[in-house]
């Protein structure tokens, strides 16, 4: 287990431990950085160096200050498309949206609600395609409150909402220098929903556990539910996440004390539904949802699920062996005996970072890995003080998961993944998101949004806010803010048993002194320092970077850079309002940029700033990193009334009648509302249309050739002694490895 730590002397020790090291290695850097880049990159180095306002390795746009503006704000030179919203029709005869009269039938057919998860795919797998392809779209809740007048949980209601959920592919293309547009009638366009039939696959499926009299053979279910994170797998598909599925049922305080009911309160106590009426009740609606009825059918989410984005016709498969919990992500690569491994977080305080490691390797034919993902191992991460962990294996018969522990089997095992992780030992994390692998190093990017209640340990080193003086569910102190931890597997090969763990980010107001005002206000009479409250910008010198909390979703260009969108900034950092500079306002959710190697690791800029009372998600990468689609969620819903720098912000709720924003709304309804903002998924790119993280702006003396330009001194060398930026877009494995069609 890691060690725990309770006093300031032991936080300290690991502040030193864990930072010091990363700090003399950047001075290292920054000294001899400039060389290594003009031997490597040449002349392009130089231009960078004499020309252009930026540091070599430095990410090339000005960041945009935080802000609590109500639109979009990127930096001068860059644009943004919005691509499809909420409602917008997707497969060919779609109605048009009429927010006013909704039906299940129609939003069936129509783009679902609350944007997360995206995925850019080329039209044909393993091209570098980036002006034409798929872009999959998680959708994972719907908000009642914002989509209907008046919510009564009628049967049409409940019909809309649960077409509203699941994912939806479209067809985009981008002509010439123009902006990205979907196709409305592509071929590939397709909406999976609530209610689309799918197959439980691997060790848990047909399970007694999981039979219920829908479907006696425990081997097909209706639909999938909060999809939050997902991932690609190298052979074209989508791993998309059911993260927070136990809101979906009611009524777990009267599950009968039969067989059918009795195992399925045993695994209530890790992930609990509701013991009365559900937020939705739907279980008023549909009996499968109320768990007096129907218990088993609780247990048939909680799942990862493939889809093919590339067959409309095929069913998605939930695939158990990847175990059942509150999926954050997916996360893809490939190990170096060629292996699929892919990672999750588990997104609910002191739960835990796990990965699954495929029993065969990955087959460069053609549908030969269609069933990769039901044979193989998943692990649960352990954290130690010492900056080393290992993954320890959710396996059945192995100390101490054998049949005295109460375990009966390896289904169980799955079906109770939280509960052997804890009996394994496994480190307790503060609200574990999205983790994504870096296409370079490989190294992996795991993300804690941040809470009020979690474990104090080596790799969630801050207080949560209760232990030092802030009220209780506030998320502007300690863990609160947010942190970042940089997993390195043993010799390289992401399907190692052992590994060693770096703090990349810890988030909040960057302050070289140590600590951090809980405002994050820049005036001295708007600051109250708090303990614990320490940053770390990666050892970056923090009076140069921006400030962030709260981060949530990763992604990477092909050169290694980290990209991070955040949510519910606004509840953790302020500043005075440009209105009325007496006043603070939160700051709006962003998506804010780093260099992960070299002197300019951790010099985080934020690129973007978002609307009102939303959450930006779903960051991903063209092949040729020139665009960035980036998900806005539930626009106009969580507002944060801020009355004084120590007090927690009051929390405030957008409605249909009165919604937060007046961004990318419908059109107004006399006398019911301005205009309800829609969720939506957008593309942020250069007018110039250079590279994202690395394009010269406009204002420098542009190079003839784009080239490589990379004048980050280790991913430089990288490129020069093992060609890894040839891997670009194949993030996993080449594509010229996998046949494609």
């Amino acid at each position: 287990m890691s060690a725990e730590i309770h006093d300031t002397a032991s936080f300290d020790e690991v502040l030193e431990q864990r930072f010091g090291r990363r700090t003399a290695l950047k001075a290292v850097l920054g000294v001899g950085g400039a060389v290594v880049a003009t031997a490597t990159v040449g002349v392009d180095a130089v231009v960078a160096q004499d020309n252009n306002p930026y540091a070599p390795g430095e990410l090339t746009y000005d960041a945009v200050p935080q802000s609590g503006t109500d639109s979009i704000v990127l930096p001068a030179g860059f644009t943004h498309d919005v691509v499809i919203s909420w409602g917008d029709p997707v497969v060919p005869g779609a109605p048009a949206f009429d927010i006013q009269n909704q039906t299940g039938v129609a939003q069936e057919q129509q783009c679902g609600f609350n944007h997360d998860y995206l995925a850019f795919l080329p039209k044909k797998w393993g091209s570098d395609n980036s002006k034409s392809g798929l872009l999959w779209i998680n959708h994972e809740y719907t908000d009642s409150t914002m989509m209907f007048e008046n919510y009564t949980s009628s049967k049409g209601q409940v019909d809309v909402e649960l077409a509203a959920h699941g994912g939806t592919v479209v067809e985009v293309v981008r002509d010439d220098d123009g902006p990205w547009t979907y196709v409305p009638t592509s071929r590939y366009n397709r909406r999976i929903t609530a209610n689309t039939p799918m197959t439980l696959t691997g060790p848990v499926a047909g399970d007694s556990r999981l039979q219920t009299t829908a479907d006696p053979t425990g081997r097909e279910v209706l639909g999938m539910l909060n999809n939050c994170g997902g991932g690609l797998t190298p052979w074209g598909t989508i791993l998309t996440c059911e993260e927070n599925f136990d809101q979906y049922f009611g009524r777990g305080a009267s599950i009968p004390a039969d067989d059918r009911g009795a195992y399925v309160k045993k695994t209530l106590a890790s992930v609990a539904a509701t013991t009365g009426a559900s937020s939705r009740r739907w279980e008023n609606v549909y009996p499968r949802f109320d768990l007096s009825l129907n218990p088993r059918e609780y247990l048939r989410f909680g799942w990862v699920v493939e889809v093919d984005p590339y067959d409309p016709t095929s069913k998605p498969k939930k695939r158990t062996a990847l175990g059942r919990f509150k999926h954050e992500a997916a996360a893809g690569t490939t190990s170096t005996g060629g292996k699929f491994v892919s990672y999750s977080g588990d997104d609910q305080v002191n739960q835990f970072i796990y990965k699954f490691v495929t029993s065969a390797t990955i087959s460069r034919k053609k549908g030969a890995n269609a069933d990769l993902l039901d044979s193989g191992t998943l692990y649960v991460a352990r954290f130690d003080a010492d900056g080393t962990g290992a993954w320890l294996p959710l396996t059945f018969g192995t100390a101490p998961l054998v049949a005295s522990s109460a375990f009966t089997d390896q289904a169980d095992v799955l079906i109770r993944a939280r509960e052997a992780a804890q009996l394994l030992g496994a480190t307790p994390m503060s609200r574990p998101e999205d983790i994504e692998v870096n296409p370079v190093t490989k190294k992996v990017y795991a993300v804690m949004t941040g809470n009020s209640g979690g474990s104090v340990n080596a790799a969630n080193p801050r207080a949560n806010s209760t232990s030092v003086g802030v009220p209780a569910g506030s998320s502007i102190a300690g863990q609160g803010l947010g942190h970042v931890v940089e997993i390195t597997e043993a010799n390289g090969d992401n399907a190692s048993l052992t590994f060693a763990w770096e703090i990349f980010l810890l988030c909040g107001q960057p302050n070289q002194t140590g600590s951090v005002a809980v405002d994050s206000s820049p005036a001295a009479t708007l600051s109250t320092t708090v303990a614990d409250n320490i940053t770390y910008w990666a050892g970056y010198d923090e009076s140069e970077v921006s400030p962030v909390a709260r981060v949530d979703n990763v992604s990477f260009d092909s050169r290694g850079n980290v990209f991070f969108s955040t949510d519910g900034q606004p509840s953790a950092l302020a500043g005075p309002d440009p209105a009325a500079p007496t006043k603070l306002v939160g700051w709006n959710d962003c998506l804010i940029g780093f260099p992960t190697e070299g002197a300019e690791r951790g010099h985080g800029k934020t690129l973007m700033t978002a609307v009102d009372g939303c959450e930006v998600t779903g960051p991903f990468f063209t092949p040729d990193d020139k665009t960035l689609f980036v998900s806005i969620q539930h626009p106009g819903v969580d507002q944060f009334v801020w009355t004084s720098p120590a007090k927690a912000p009051a929390a405030q709720i957008g409605t249909f009648a009165a919604p937060g924003s007046t961004w990318n709304t419908t059109p107004a309804i006399a006398g019911t509302t301005t205009g309800v903002p829609r969720p939506a998924a957008l593309a942020i790119r250069r007018l110039n249309g250079k590279e994202i993280a690395y394009g010269k702006p406009d204002h420098g003396l542009e190079s003839e050739s784009e080239g490589l330009s990379l004048s980050n001194p280790v991913a430089g060398s990288l490129a020069v002694l093992g060609g890894l930026l040839a891997f670009r877009y194949r993030r996993m494995q080449p594509a010229s490895e996998i046949e494609v069609g």
